[in-house]
């Protein structure tokens, strides 16, 4: 058991040393990976909230049992069970009153296609004098 321990923490700091020199790309490579997830989640969000409901009901339903037939009790595991319903909870007051909608004024993303590069192009033109954003990720 120790020495499986030992072996495991060698790989992850032989990794780390192995990867120092490019560590710093890793977020950004990760923060565009979300951003171009996201929004595919997006259109998700009603399904994936619905079900992250259902998956905390269940935890709740769990826990009855489990005191039902006096299990051992876990602070640990019930402090996770009430974060994640008020974090569910949280999230899904903020989709239902309008929290997760584009602020007012800012234009919503655009998905550049040869059809709308031209007014794309005409628009960032026209706003030279405000903050201009331009995040392009690649499938590939």
């Amino acid at each position: 058991m120790r020495r499986s321990l030992l072996a495991n923490l060698g790989a992850v700091s032989a990794f780390i040393a192995a990867t120092s020199c490019c560590l710093p790309l890793l977020p950004f490579v990760a923060a565009a990976g979300v951003a171009g997830s996201s929004t595919v989640l997006a259109t998700l969000r009603p399904y994936l909230l619905a079900l992250s409901v259902a998956l905390v009901a269940y935890g709740f339903y769990e826990a009855r049992r489990a005191r039902q037939c006096r299990a051992e009790q876990s602070i640990l595991r019930a402090v996770l069970l009430w974060s994640s319903a008020a974090f569910v909870v949280g999230a899904t007051a903020w989709y239902l009153y309008g929290g997760g909608a584009t602020p007012k004024g800012q234009p919503t993303l655009v998905r550049l296609n040869p059809g709308n590069f031209s007014e794309f192009l005409q628009d960032f033109n026209a706003a030279a004098e405000e903050v201009r954003v331009v995040a392009m990720l690649s499938p590939t």
